[in-house]
């Protein structure tokens, strides 16, 4: 982080290329968004008891009872744009019995772009290991909105193995 600074005070300093500090501060400062917002969803699903720490493979609760039982995510280690989650398929439907694990791989300028979305275990519903096609994620930046977090997208995607198979990742 201190690097990070002093690399945007040297180029403000520098004369010799012109425009340069301008746009080594805008990453700085996207840069800087994208972490403080990675942060505060990672606080929410600590909040909501959801949060799930993947290195060593415990659910961090703050709180003890949470109406989104089906689901724990996190961040995988110390790289904050790859989320692990694992999800209970939906009610009431074939997955319903089933344990699913997947990724959502956040892009450098998240949440100014959308994610990508995997499926890591065999469902019979998603390509294991390949993009998934949702309108929440890089398949589609035209329909993306900053209000989408990873939490919302991985309900969203529970949600989505209810419907036909008929896009890019399906089966």
């Amino acid at each position: 982080k201190k690097q990070r600074h002093q690399r945007v005070r040297v180029s403000r300093s520098s004369s010799t290329a012109p425009g340069s500090s301008r746009r080594t501060q805008s990453v700085s400062t996207r840069d800087n968004e994208c972490l403080r917002r990675i942060k505060r969803e990672w606080r929410e699903a600590v909040k909501m008891g959801v949060a799930f720490d993947w290195t060593t493979g415990h659910t961090i609760n703050e709180q003890v009872t949470s109406d989104r039982n089906y689901v724990r995510i996190g961040p995988l280690g110390k790289n904050l744009l790859r989320w692990h989650f694992s999800c209970q398929g939906p009610a009431n439907s074939v997955y319903q019995t089933g344990l699913y694990h997947g990724q959502v791989l956040l892009p450098r300028d998240y949440p100014g772009s959308p994610p990508r979305v995997q499926m890591l275990t065999p469902s019979g519903r998603f390509l294991c290991g390949h993009d998934i096609c949702l309108s929440a994620s890089n398949y589609h930046p035209e329909s993306w909105t900053p209000r989408w977090t990873v939490l919302s997208l991985v309900d969203a995607l529970r949600l989505h193995m209810l419907t036909t198979a008929n896009e890019i990742g399906g089966v």
